[in-house]
């Protein structure tokens, strides 16, 4: 904020920042303002000289001179610190002062002749020393305006009480110092606002530019940061995957074997199992080994699938015959939890140049989950057509528990399960889901789940249209039931 008398902030710290920031300029004008000064003070005693000799006049004004080069000279050795801009003001000031007493005592200085300066010559000076004050002279706006109006009304006084200096005189003396005084005064309180005003957009300039020189350092330091986590996270994550991958194929071997044993003893193959309950335990650890074994491999694929080691094998692929495959795997299953399930495919849908086995694992996933998840008496759709956009649709859906929208990104992580999912008591580690989106982004497909609790979930994929082995026609064999 700038005040409309002085034309100074009104905050005393932001203007003494202005003046310090402002005290090299203001510095070299000044001191040459001074040595101008002096210099023609200098000249006139040279004339002083001429015209009046030896006289003690003469003496009294060269002392007078004297005087004032050493105020211009302690001008000039006390503007040199910025913090002592107010010593340096003061220092002006006398000089300006200074100025005007001299100017004053040569205008009533008489000789035997008359006058030593005509009343031209004191009119021209008076006016110079007025605007002077306000063009030459970088200090404060009440200190110029106060030496140049006292330096104006000691000019009319010491006329009018030492020189034949009539009120014609004095109107015209008066009106042209009136005007000088006004025109300064104007146009010194337009610079120093304006200077002021452009002081506060550079500082704010300046401070935005360090701002934003800030935030780019902390920019590149935060992104330094997180470009050594994401290399460290993705070296523990492969570190991981080849460990998990590893571990995996290690277990399979005694767990086939584990399996094939308990199968070979439920079968009866060597004699029967006694006890009764022994056969019991046996069914039990073939069960247990199954399952154990579906971990494993789900494991095994999803650790190839981060490690970037899952290979396809591309062939062409019938989307009815590997969802018909993959039905008939979980129709038991189906059958024993009440679940029915139909199949909606186009009979003439173009085959999909991709990898069957994963096909038939996504899908077989996908249907497992939705049996999982289903209520006795529900039903599930197996459907697939080819979009607006010659994409390849397959799509899932059941009419199970379903499953909250903030829940969804979290089933897709490998191990994530929705709250719903935990709170049953079906058996899962949450990688069917993962690893459906893992193998269908190796295909170039997108996944999709609309779901809510209690209406069911449907699970769309997406699969690009250049992975269309030949177009399809829109027929369809609907309501088809797997089971």
């Amino acid at each position: 904020m700038i005040s409309r008398f002085s034309a100074e902030f009104t905050d005393p710290s932001t203007e003494r920042a202005f003046r310090e920031a402002s005290f090299a300029d203001a510095r070299l004008l000044n001191r040459t303002t001074a040595v101008i000064a002096s210099l023609i003070y200098a000249g006139f005693g040279v004339f002083d000289y001429i015209t009046l000799g030896t006289s003690q006049l003469f003496y009294t004004l060269l002392g007078l001179r004297i005087g004032l080069v050493c105020t211009a000279a302690l001008v000039i050795f006390l503007t040199y610190d910025p913090k002592r801009y107010r010593m340096a003001d003061l220092a002006i000031l006398a000089l300006q002062l200074y100025v005007v007493g001299l100017f004053l005592v040569a205008v009533v200085a008489k000789t035997p002749a008359g006058f030593l300066y005509p009343p031209s010559v004191s009119s021209f000076g008076i006016v110079m020393i007025a605007l002077g004050n306000y063009v030459f002279v970088a200090t404060r706006l009440s200190f110029c305006t106060s030496v140049a109006l006292l330096a104006s009304l000691g000019y009319c006084a010491v006329s009018l009480l030492y020189r034949p200096f009539t009120l014609v005189d004095l109107a015209l003396e008066g009106s042209l110092l009136l005007g000088c005084n006004l025109l300064g005064v104007s146009m010194l309180y337009r610079i120093q606002t304006l200077q002021r005003r452009q002081h506060t957009l550079l500082t704010d300039e300046r401070l935005a530019r360090e701002r934003l020189q800030a935030q780019s350092r902390e920019l590149r330091t935060i992104a330094h940061d997180l470009a050594r986590a994401r290399d460290e996270a993705t070296i523990a994550n492969r570190a991981k995957s080849e460990f998990l991958a590893h571990m995996s194929h290690e277990l399979r071997s005694p767990l086939n074997a584990i399996i094939g044993f308990a199968e070979v003893m439920t079968a009866r193959m060597f004699g029967a199992v006694q006890p009764t309950r022994y056969r019991e335990y046996v069914e039990d650890i073939h069960a247990s080994g199954v399952h154990l074994l579906a971990v494993i491999n789900d494991l095994l694929d999803l650790s190839k699938a981060e490690s970037g080691r899952m290979e396809l094998n591309e062939t062409s692929v019938s989307i009815e015959e590997a969802a018909v495959s993959a039905m008939r795997l979980v129709r038991e299953r189906a059958y024993e939890a009440s679940v029915k399930m139909t199949l909606d495919v186009p009979s003439t849908l173009p085959d999909l140049r991709a990898d069957e086995r994963m096909i038939k694992q996504i899908i077989l996933n996908l249907l497992t989950n939705s049996v999982k998840f289903t209520r006795p008496g529900g039903a599930i759709a197996v459907a697939a057509h080819i979009d607006d956009e010659g994409r390849l649709v397959l799509s899932v859906a059941d009419d199970g528990v379903g499953i909250d929208a903030d829940d969804i990104p979290k089933v897709l992580e490998a191990y994530g399960q929705a709250d719903v999912a935990r709170s049953r008591s079906s058996e899962g580690t949450g990688l069917g889901l993962p690893l459906v989106k893992s193998m269908a982004g190796l295909h170039g497909a997108g996944i999709e789940i609309v779901s809510a609790l209690g209406e069911g979930t449907t699970v769309i994929i997406r699969f690009p249209a250049e992975r269309l082995v030949a177009p399809g026609a829109a027929e369809t064999a609907k309501g088809r039931i797997a089971g």
